[in-house]
């Protein structure tokens, strides 16, 4: 494929959560996800038997990252999960600024960035873009913020499968993830004003992510500090207990238990193939546990939310929000509304936030 040249500054939006990383440019406006884990390559590919019958392996969708005169080469990207080497994964989990500091979560930020800019197609030999990012809002303190920004300013040269990307970071936003939930409500996709009305409204948002669970309340895009809560209980809290609780030989780890949840979601059977000669039915069990995640997110909005009788509307966003009971929420919280797209909101929101900016 013949690469573009082309001087424009781009505009670049990451939302670095604790089980995935989502991301989007401004050039093609379609967000994309990879699991927020890498392997170091050396211990990926050991063993004597790696190599045998490798012109029949199935291609997986990972490549090769290694920061520019750095030693380590990493294994990164969308099947990092299908590789079988559990094991060996590096995570950036972790709260407040000591997660910041972590050198995974640095090296998987970079890696983001030069993923971004790998898929502007782009001959020139450094590419220069601004950048937005989102912090859960109990992480937004002046440190961790400074620290943030600090840590995404400038270049990043990352080596991608063999190619060198260089990009220059020039100005980085970084906003609370509750304001970019707002912003994908209230503009489209050409950064225009979509509903005027979430201005005036004062609007709880449940997010459920991969490790957390955010509870705010926002109006006049002001964060109402005495009513929000961040729970480490996110969605894979519901995944990991049906892995513990799954009662046959072979137990499937929560990475399948996603993948068999969001397929049932779509076909209405949870179904677990250990192999490819048999099928084991979860949906009973699955349901169960989905509507006790459920039961337990709408106790937390009732407590968290103190003045709750005085929201307007309660917006549930990220991916775990696809995953819950959505009539048993609105049994209890009618006013409730569940975003589309939701597990690519916030990162949507955070670029045209950029947008704005940018049109400033």
């Amino acid at each position: 494929m013949t690469k573009k040249t082309d001087v424009e500054k781009k505009l670049f939006a990451i939302d670095l959560g604790n089980k995935s990383v989502k991301e989007i440019s401004r050039t093609s406006f379609s967000p994309f996800s990879i699991p927020s884990r890498i392997i170091n390559k050396d211990l990926a590919s050991s063993g004597r038997f790696q190599n045998l019958g490798a012109g029949f392996q199935k291609k997986l969708s990972v490549s090769d990252y290694q920061i520019l005169n750095q030693e380590d080469t990493f294994i990164f990207g969308k099947d990092i999960n299908k590789l079988g080497k559990d094991d060996y994964i590096l995570e950036s989990l972790g709260f407040g600024l000591d997660r910041y500091k972590q050198k995974t979560y640095q090296d998987i930020l970079s890696f983001s960035i030069a993923e971004l800019a790998r898929r502007e197609e782009i001959s020139l030999p450094v590419i220069t873009a601004d950048l937005v990012l989102g912090l859960p809002s109990s992480d937004y303190t002046e440190s961790i913020v400074k620290y943030v920004l600090e840590s995404a300013s400038g270049q990043h040269s990352v080596i991608i499968d063999g190619d060198t990307f260089n990009v220059n970071i020039d100005t980085v936003w970084v906003i609370p993830q509750p304001i970019g939930t707002l912003y994908n409500l209230l503009l489209n996709d050409q950064g225009q004003v979509n509903d005027q009305s979430i201005i005036d409204k004062k609007i709880g948002i449940v997010d459920i992510g991969g490790g957390t669970k955010l509870y705010d309340v926002v109006q006049n895009f002001v964060i109402d500090e005495n009513n929000r809560q961040q729970k480490e209980t996110g969605i894979f809290t519901l995944y990991n207990r049906i892995a513990d609780n799954t009662d046959i030989s072979f137990q499937p780890n929560a990475f399948q238990i996603e993948n068999i949840i969001r397929s049932g979601k779509i076909t209405g059977t949870y179904l677990f193939k250990p192999n490819h000669n048999e099928q084991i039915d979860l949906t009973k069990m699955i349901e169960k546990e989905i509507r006790i995640y459920t039961q337990q997110v709408v106790a937390e909005v009732f407590a968290t939310f103190k003045n709750f009788k005085t929201l307007d509307q309660i917006v549930f966003t990220s991916g775990g929000s696809q995953i819950i009971d959505k009539e048993l929420v609105l049994q209890s919280i009618p006013n409730a509304i569940f975003v589309e797209d939701a597990e690519f909101s916030n990162v949507k929101g955070f670029l045209k936030f950029g947008l704005t900016q940018i049109a400033e």
